[in-house]
């Protein structure tokens, strides 16, 4: 799945892996969806006015699971001090947000739980732009 695919595709794709067990749509004008697998891995996606992905959030299941990486540097289970240390930042300064740090340049979002990233959101380009405000 891509970040700009239509809803249709977006669910078909999610709900076609192995392990899939359950979807759940917010109730507008949310417009996410989330999907749980048997694994306890978690995936929402947010839709724009389009009806479009904008944002995929993955949750970390605590038991193991999948992992995600950014350019090699596995993110689940790294503690927020080694995250900022270790993620690029080539015009994409970190931004700390009170769960956990922003990196504009990639809008990528990490969320900390108990002193390590539990969750990765990937958002369209000018996704965290609400922060120019802040």
């Amino acid at each position: 799945m891509n970040l700009g695919s239509d809803e249709a595709t977006a669910l078909r794709l999610l709900e076609a892996e192995p392990g899939w067990r359950a979807t759940q749509r917010s109730a507008p004008p949310a417009r996410r969806h989330s999907v749980k697998y048997q694994s306890g891995l978690f995936v929402q996606i947010e839709l724009d006015d389009s009806e479009a992905v904008e944002a995929i959030e993955v949750w970390y299941p605590h038991h193991g699971g999948p992992q995600l990486t950014l350019h090699h540097l596995p993110l689940f289970g790294l503690t927020a001090k080694e995250a900022r240390a270790q993620l690029p930042r080539e015009g994409s300064p970190i931004i700390e947000d009170g769960n956990g740090f922003i990196m504009r340049g990639y809008e990528l979002g990490l969320t900390v739980e108990d002193g390590r990233i539990a969750a990765v959101l990937i958002g369209v380009r000018g996704y965290y732009d609400f922060l120019d405000d802040v």
